[in-house]
């Protein structure tokens, strides 16, 4: 699949894969976030694809319950 002059993968396998990806983080206690992928509508609320959310002092302060290994 073409998209903006860029070659995807076919729509079905990405979305397929950034679930597999989306469902391994939220069972980690992370929020999950993809930019280029195509599906905003899967990122968790608050969640930039730069991982920029994760810099605020609050989220760290509230994810203090997962241990540090599992934080990103």
């Amino acid at each position: 699949e073409r998209v903006g002059g860029y070659r995807y993968m076919p729509r079905s396998l990405r979305l397929e894969l950034v679930l597999r990806v989306r469902r391994a983080a939220l069972e980690l206690g992370m929020t999950f976030a993809s930019c280029r992928e195509g599906f905003p509508d899967l990122n968790s609320p608050g969640a930039a694809c730069d991982g920029s959310h994760l810099a605020s002092s609050d989220r760290r302060e509230e994810r203090e319950d997962v241990p540090v290994r599992q934080r990103v």
